[in-house]
């Protein structure tokens, strides 16, 4: 468990060095789709010092590019749910986007599915956060892909 002290440095650092994304994946077989969340932070390998202990402190894992100049902190669905419970409410740059995420982790609760599809009301409302988070992003119409035009009898993931 984090304290005041390291939620906060956490919070600030990914404010200013992070990204909070939700990604919307397609399947090969071109039917269903997929929503992924993920917290990344990139540093220049010189700073890779900050991305071991925030490993240490809140999971992940790193990668570093081909050439070792940069090294970045992923973190999954998992790791990024107990964050954005853990340094969501630390967070001023990020605050909304944080808040989102959540809301958008909180859909996986309790969530059924009716002969291999999801709920109708919890697709719309998981599409609704994914653009909510691209419009807190700043993201551009012009690069959000619609997959909700399927082809009949498709199931949705």
């Amino acid at each position: 468990m984090l304290n005041d002290i390291e939620r906060g440095y956490i919070a600030g650092f990914i404010d200013g060095e992070g990204c909070i994304a939700i990604t919307k994946r397609m399947a090969r077989s071109g039917r269903n789709y997929s929503y992924r969340v993920e917290v990344i932070v990139a540093q220049a390998n010189r700073g890779r010092a900050v991305l071991d202990w925030l490993q240490a402190r809140i999971g992940g894992r790193i990668h570093e590019t081909h050439n070792g100049a940069q090294a970045t902190l992923r973190l999954a669905a998992k790791d990024s749910a107990a964050l954005a419970a853990w340094i969501g409410p630390y967070s001023v740059i990020k605050l909304e986007q944080w808040r989102i995420v959540h809301a958008f982790l909180n859909t996986f609760e309790g969530c059924t599915r009716l002969n291999g599809l999801l709920a109708p009301d919890v697709v719309e409302e998981r599409e609704r956060l994914y653009v909510a988070l691209m419009t807190a992003h700043g993201g551009s119409k012009k690069r959000r892909v619609d997959w909700t035009t399927r082809a009949p009898g498709a199931s949705q993931i």
